[in-house]
């Protein structure tokens, strides 16, 4: 395998152009990671309701972009200053990350970290500000420190966590939102505990983690 470490990779990703319109598949650049960035190779990708209410329009993102907050994939290369992943790792980029420096991580309330959630955030650009993404030129933006319906994509290494079990890397891609989800609804808020019994209308996967994680 051609050694791409520090080159544009160029790669297929399905694109939100319009709301309310079909993703289109096509073909991008993928520019090598910055300092404290990580470029992964997405090996697989779940579909979450969520993604569908951005591309309707009824929560707002930007268009021009690559959707997809539940991925898993492999390590392709890391920029200046990563020293928790390298090259090969399994990883599993989460649009719940956290710097662990910032007001609300240091109170707990990792799940809303002020620094990766700041206003470069909701423009659909990296920490500074810029775009890794692009296609004939002009920039693709990104989607919740994530974009996993991109066969390659970057991110911080804070949004980024290495899956502990043995399920294998397929196993992982539900894990960047469900898991976390319920499990910080529990560990932080603590509004089930007193509860005899909980209802889980339908058992839906993301109810079932409740029971999973307790």
């Amino acid at each position: 395998m051609a050694d791409t470490t520090g080159k544009t990779i160029r790669c297929k990703a399905a694109v939100m152009r319009e709301h309310k319109k079909p993703l289109i598949i096509e073909n991008i650049e993928v520019a090598p990671p910055k300092a404290g960035e990580i470029r992964i190779k997405i090996m697989y990708s779940s579909i979450c309701h969520s993604d569908e209410n951005y591309l309707g329009g009824s929560r707002p993102w930007i268009v021009d972009s690559i959707l997809g907050h539940e991925g898993a994939g492999i390590v392709e290369s890391v920029g200046e200053g990563v020293t928790d992943f390298k090259a090969g790792d399994h990883v599993i980029p989460s649009f719940m990350g956290q710097c662990n420096q910032c007001r609300t991580c240091k109170s707990g309330k990792t799940n809303v970290c002020e620094v990766l959630k700041g206003e470069h955030y909701l423009k659909g650009g990296m920490l500074d500000g810029t775009v890794r993404f692009s296609c004939n030129g002009k920039p693709i933006y990104h989607y919740l420190n994530t974009s996993t319906f991109s066969q390659y994509t970057v991110a911080s290494e804070w949004s980024c966590v290495k899956p502990v079990f043995k399920g294998g890397i397929g196993a992982s891609s539900g894990l960047g939102q469900k898991i976390i989800n319920h499990y910080l609804c529990q560990a932080n808020t603590r509004s089930c505990v007193q509860a005899l019994s909980v209802v889980l209308p339908q058992w839906h996967r993301s109810g079932l983690n409740c029971v999973k994680i307790r």
